[in-house]
C-alpha cells in the first residue's frame, strides 16, 4: 500500500471543503457551495461504505432510493486517486432481511446493493453489502466486476 495523500475535509449546512495534499496533483484546496448539506460521505475504508446506508428510509416505500448529493473522497472504487472533493449522485437498493453466517458468527442482516450506474466516470463494479439493521455494523461485502471480491466479518466480541 502506498501513500497517496491526506487531507481535512469539512461539511456544513451548504458546503463542503477539503484541504490537502493529493500525490498525483499536489497540495489541493477544494470548496464547493451546495444547496444542502452532503447526505453522505464515503471515505472509501469498506467499512465506510455502510455509512451511506443509514440514509435509506425504510418507511417511505421507495425502492431503490436515490441519494443525491453526497460525497467520496475518491471516484475509484478503492480510492486509489488520492484524497480529495469528489460529489456523487447513486441510488441505494434494499435487497431483503438475511440471516448470514461468516466467520464471526451468524448473524440478522440488511442486505443492501448500491446501483451507480453513470454516477462515475468509468465502470464500478455492483457493490452488495450485508449490515447489521440497528448500527450499520458491515458483516459482509461482495464486490462483482473486475474486483470479484468478498470481505467478510471475521472476529466480533461485543
Amino acid at each position: 500500500m502506498a501513500y497517496l495523500g491526506d487531507g481535512w475535509f469539512r461539511f456544513g449546512d451548504n458546503f463542503a471543503s477539503f484541504e490537502g495534499y493529493n500525490i498525483g496533483t499536489g497540495r489541493i484546496s477544494q470548496h464547493m457551495d451546495l444547496p444542502t448539506r452532503p447526505q453522505s460521505f464515503g471515505p472509501h475504508p469498506l467499512s465506510g461504505d455502510a455509512l451511506h446506508l443509514a440514509t435509506f428510509d425504510h418507511s417511505s416505500g421507495v425502492n431503490p432510493q436515490p441519494t443525491k448529493g453526497s460525497m467520496l473522497n475518491s471516484l475509484e472504487h478503492d480510492g486509489c486517486s488520492g484524497p480529495m472533493l469528489c460529489p456523487i449522485d447513486f441510488r441505494i437498493e434494499f435487497v431483503g432481511p438475511e440471516r448470514i453466517t461468516v466467520g464471526a458468527g451468524t448473524f440478522d442482516t440488511h442486505h443492501y446493493r448500491f446501483l451507480v450506474e453513470g454516477s462515475l466516470p468509468k465502470e464500478h463494479p455492483t457493490e452488495e453489502l450485508w449490515v447489521t439493521p440497528e448500527d450499520f455494523m458491515m458483516v459482509k461485502i461482495r464486490v462483482g466486476g473486475y474486483m470479484a471480491t468478498t470481505y467478510e466479518l471475521a472476529q466480533f466480541s461485543g
